[in-house]
């Protein structure tokens, strides 16, 4: 049994209006208390509208660089010994 201290998940997201209600759906299902990473490269004025309450970092990059260069700033950040990705989607 993996303990919740111990994984990171690591949400890439291009982030549009169209997405912003996906993502927040994804983030209520997952249980509080998880190391969340969100790492955004889409519209900077929706990041207040993220839902944060269980997010540990939230990292903006104003030029997106792709899936793998996304994913790879989302992992700079864990201190956890097992890490998974999700679609924000």
């Amino acid at each position: 049994m993996l303990i919740k201290d111990s994984i990171t998940t690591i949400v890439p997201v291009l982030l549009q209006h169209d997405r912003l209600y996906a993502l927040n759906e994804t983030l209520s299902r997952i249980p509080s208390g998880n190391n969340i990473v969100i790492v955004d490269s889409g519209d900077p004025d929706l990041l207040p509208l993220i839902d944060q309450s269980n997010v540990k970092k939230l990292i903006y990059r104003e030029q997106n660089l792709g899936q793998w260069e996304t994913r790879r700033e989302g992992l700079a950040h864990v201190d956890t010994e097992y890490v998974h990705f999700l679609d924000a989607d």
